[in-house]
């Protein structure tokens, strides 16, 4: 087989990446029809993504048969391809596509969309050098590589303060990780003379400088890898990242992290019973520590992740009031722990009057569906365009079939049930009978209704 082949699994990521951030800003999208820039970019994405299980597969059947692990190298730069290495990339590519493919509703409308199916796969190339890399330099060259693309991805969000808080807490703690690792590489490469992993392995002879790079290496892939006490990046990035990039994060960052630590003590064949020991040690630690964290979070944000859902065994319309009712409840709950949790100082701020020019998008899941709101500035006090849009149109429709069978006067309390917003319960109604039509208000509406049951609701 052409070991070409090798190098394709890496480059079309690498390369589409690129490709992908031009297409999306260089007008590129005027020739599309249909769904725009973001249409086209998503698509390119995608199949990119979907390219690159092509010489995935190719390699894994040359393995297969084989039976040994594939070399192939550039220069001297050496790559390796062994059952870590498939392992990895299957996990990679996996993901990788899954989260392109899922992202197309998530990321539509979002500034900077090419940027963050550029990242992506560029992350996804990164990842796989990773995993094939032979010698320590070159991965530590893979590795900070994919942690500088999984920055911008974290704090993709950049207006938002706490997007950059996670990303800045990121970067700085990945980088302290990545130089103590650095340090360590540079330990071996005096007590060893190389840096190839084999030859590493056969030269290698048991020192405290040694055993000092193995500890190097341990805290700083151990950073990536998000081990107890290294592991306070790894909340805020999740709560602040794009949902997908949250699940890339879990399911192979990390991972490729692991991967990075493991090849790295590997390699120390005089300490590797110490380091094995070790890290059964911190991972108890980690299951334990995560688990009791969870119980304890105080943040807002974080302590509704664990919380129940409100619900009801009932599926009248008495059952729709009780969950509100609980909803109040909780609501009350909620704003005593901000009111708990507010730090010391002035309530309140100064805002300026002028809004910068420019456009934004926020999105609020209600019980009842989704809220969108779109605000646009042309730079002066009053806002160019507002729009709202609540989740209770879609819900007015059921009305119509709740209604079947019930009184005129049981009307307020069905549209109450659907938890419309306010400004959507001032509306008018209009009934039809016999050909005969008449309008009401919505207090109207109220006042028959209570007074055909005689005031008891």
């Amino acid at each position: 087989m052409n070991l070409s082949i090798f190098a394709y699994l890496i480059a079309i990521p690498l390369l589409s990446s690129p490709l992908v951030y031009l297409v999306g800003r260089l007008g590129s999208h005027k020739l599309v029809l249909f769904g725009g820039r973001g249409w086209l970019v998503r698509a390119l994405a995608l199949i990119a993504a979907l390219a690159a299980w092509w010489p995935f597969f190719l390699l894994w059947q040359d393995f297969a048969v084989r039976g040994e692990r594939l070399l192939f190298n550039m220069e001297s730069i050496w790559l390796q391809a062994d059952g870590l290495s498939f392992l990895l990339a299957a996990m990679v590519l996996t993901l990788g596509t899954l989260a392109i493919a899922f992202s197309g509703k998530y990321m539509a409308g979002e500034v900077g969309e090419e940027k963050y199916y550029a990242m992506l796969l560029a992350m996804m190339g990164l990842m796989l050098g990773l995993g094939c890399a032979k010698d320590l330099f070159n991965m530590w060259v893979w590795f900070e590589a994919m942690a500088v693309s999984s920055y911008l991805l974290v704090a993709f969000y950049r207006e938002q303060p706490g997007s950059l808080e996670a990303g800045m807490k990121y970067v700085i703690q990945s980088a302290v990780g990545s130089v103590l690792a650095l340090l360590g590489i540079a330990l071996v490469l005096g007590q060893t003379g190389t840096l190839d992993m084999d030859s590493i392995r056969q030269t290698i002879t048991y020192s405290p400088t040694l055993l000092a790079a193995g500890a190097l290496f341990f805290v700083g892939f151990g950073v990536k890898v998000a081990i107890v006490p290294m592991h306070t990046w790894l909340p805020d990035a999740h709560s602040q990242a794009p949902s997908a990039i949250s699940a890339m994060l879990s399911g192979v960052v990390i991972e490729a992290g692991l991967v990075a630590m493991l090849r790295a003590l590997g390699v120390l064949t005089g300490t590797a019973e110490t380091w094995g020991m070790l890290l059964l040690a911190f991972g108890a630690l980690n299951i334990l520590y995560g688990n009791l964290l969870a119980l304890r979070q105080s943040q807002l944000k974080r302590l509704l992740a664990y919380s129940s859902l409100i619900t009801d065994e009932r599926g009248d319309l008495e059952a729709k009031f009780v969950v509100r009712l609980k909803e109040l409840l909780v609501s009350c709950f909620t704003i005593r722990t901000i009111v708990d949790n507010l730090p010391a100082g002035e309530l309140a701020t100064r805002f300026p009057r002028r809004v910068p020019a420019g456009e934004t998008i926020s999105r609020v899941e209600a019980p009842r569906g989704e809220a969108f709101y779109f605000i646009k500035s042309n730079g002066t006090e009053s806002p160019a365009r507002i729009k709202i849009r609540t989740p209770s149109l879609c819900n007015w429709t059921s009305v119509i079939n709740k209604s079947i069978g019930h009184q005129l006067a049981d009307v307020p309390m069905l549209i109450s049930g659907m938890d419309p917003c306010f400004s959507c319960n001032d509306r008018m109604v209009t009934i039809k009978s016999n050909n005969n039509s008449q309008t009401m208000s919505w207090a109207d509406l109220r006042e028959y209704g209570i007074k055909k049951y005689g005031g008891r609701w």
